[in-house]
């Protein structure tokens, strides 16, 4: 349940559980920004704090899935290129082998978190226009709304997130937050910035799997559902399919169809 803290920002708590991908051993990484990435507007993660680490991990594994695959999304010009059949490429929207056999999926919850700002409700947003009305109106930013935060803009979600991992709370000294909550701008899928002022416990990695996606949603099976093409599961080398991972015995969802990106 969100609250309204004493700078008048709306505040929550995140689930117990957490996911991210990353590379196994190490998959619980806070990344960093340099002073030269810092500045640019289209370059660096969303809420990076320079000076700081932030790790990105979502609610589900679905939504885990979807940000660090986001890379690999076909752009309209690759599509074009794709559809005149040319050969050496590889298919659009697959994803390639070195990052399936790299790459693991953790699932992990934070030791005492403080709560975190909600970005998503209009209350922290007005809030913030208060507090950063000079350093927003500088950025261009008339009105801070969702395609504000949403946006490639990095410099002013990057402006929100270095006021985040400086305020302080109730008490003289103690810090406000241990992050953000967002929404990806993908598939509304809720999403945590982890600031490394907590300390993250892994439970457990899990290698990564055959992933199925839709324009809905994704969905993954330890194997194929029942009634699904069994041959889906045999992507090449160069492609694969994208899923988070249920038991067998979960159907599929209607909106949902095997398929490679």
């Amino acid at each position: 349940m969100a609250v309204v803290d004493v700078n008048g920002m709306k505040t929550v708590v995140p689930p117990r559980i957490l996911w991210r991908c990353g590379r196994p051993g190490g998959i619980l990484y806070f990344s960093a920004i340099t002073p030269a990435v810092d500045v640019l507007d289209d370059a660096g993660n969303r809420f990076d704090v320079l000076g700081a680490g932030v790790m990105y991990a979502a609610t589900t594994r679905c939504g885990a899935y979807m940000e660090s695959l986001q890379t690999f999304r076909p752009s309209n010009a690759a599509r074009a290129a794709a559809s005149a059949a040319q050969t050496g490429l590889m298919i659009v929207g697959g994803v390639p082998a070195d990052w399936r056999t790299t790459h693991a999926m953790g699932e992990f919850t934070l030791d005492h978190p403080l709560p975190f700002l909600d970005l998503e409700h209009p209350t922290t947003r007005r809030a913030l226009e208060h507090e950063l009305a000079g350093d927003l109106a500088a950025l261009g930013v008339k009105n801070l709304d969702i395609p504000d935060v949403r946006s490639e803009h990095r410099r002013v979600t990057r402006t929100i997130a270095t006021w985040a991992y400086l305020a302080h709370g109730a008490a003289s000294g103690d810090l406000a937050y241990s992050g953000i909550r967002y929404v990806s701008k993908l598939d509304d899928q809720e999403c945590w910035a982890i600031f490394d002022q907590v300390v993250p416990l892994l439970i457990r990695e899990r290698p990564s799997q055959t992933i199925q996606i839709s324009r809905l949603r994704a969905t993954t099976w330890t194997s194929p559902p029942t009634g699904a093409d069994s041959s889906a599961s045999m992507a090449g080398p160069g492609h694969a399919l994208l899923s988070e991972t249920r038991s067998p015995d979960d159907a599929p969802p209607d909106a949902v169809s095997w398929a490679t990106l």
